[in-house]
């Protein structure tokens, strides 16, 4: 049985109207994405047509739907998990299995979608161990610049406490030189009140205590 278009008077069969109809469809679904993406599926599409014969619309579709799908949900099943497939990583696996089909590494007619995903799962992988090792990097520099922090922060306690025990020893050894002279001149003795006065006027930064110890100490040996 045939028919005729109502547009150009094109006389065909049943079967060849359905066949444009499905074509058309096929073509509206590719074309809906980016151009880069859209003439990508339209290729990648022809390299599932048998020798010396062309793709079946039908078959064409079934196989957009199954790329669309996944297309729009970013992601693909393979290996028993997901991985990422953002579209530029669909764009970029293309291209990957038009390049090897220009240098004669691709076996055509394509059977299904595996080896476009075994594309996609191999890049996803790639980019997830190469993102681990940037994190274990960051990491790594991370402990790194905290520990240079804290040697510095050691450092700094260090000097602050070798500073303080310099200013105890010479105001205990400046005191002493004090309380030596005052026989000396006839004056009283210290007792721990006038050794503190003394520091206070003479040494505030150091540490009374610390050099009442010292002093207390050098005067029991």
């Amino acid at each position: 049985m045939k028919g005729c278009c109502a547009q150009c008077g094109h006389v065909d069969t049943i079967q060849g109207f359905a066949d444009e109809a499905q074509a058309r469809e096929c073509l509206g679904l590719a074309l809906k994405w980016p151009r880069p993406l859209a003439d990508s599926l339209i290729r990648y599409l022809g390299l599932f047509s048998p020798p010396k014969r062309v793709l079946a619309w039908p078959r064409a579709r079934k196989l957009l739907d199954a790329l669309l799908a996944d297309i729009e949900r970013g992601h693909i099943r393979r290996h028993g998990r997901d991985w990422a497939a953002p579209q530029a990583a669909w764009l970029a696996a293309f291209e990957v299995i038009f390049t090897r089909l220009n240098a004669g590494q691709l076996t055509l007619p394509l059977k299904d979608h595996g080896y476009l995903y075994g594309v996609l799962a191999n890049s996803a992988n790639s980019g997830e161990a190469q993102a681990e090792g940037q994190r274990e990097a960051d990491r790594r520099a991370a402990g790194q610049r905290r520990g240079a922090s804290q040697g510095e922060q050691r450092s700094a306690e260090e000097l602050a406490r070798l500073a303080a025990r310099t200013q105890v020893a010479v105001a205990a050894s400046e005191l002493a030189a004090e309380e030596r002279s005052r026989p000396v001149a006839g004056l009283a003795p210290f007792n721990d009140q006038h050794r503190r006065e003394w520091l206070a006027a003479h040494h505030p930064q150091a540490d009374a205590n610390a050099v009442l110890r010292l002093i207390h100490k050098e005067q029991n040996a």
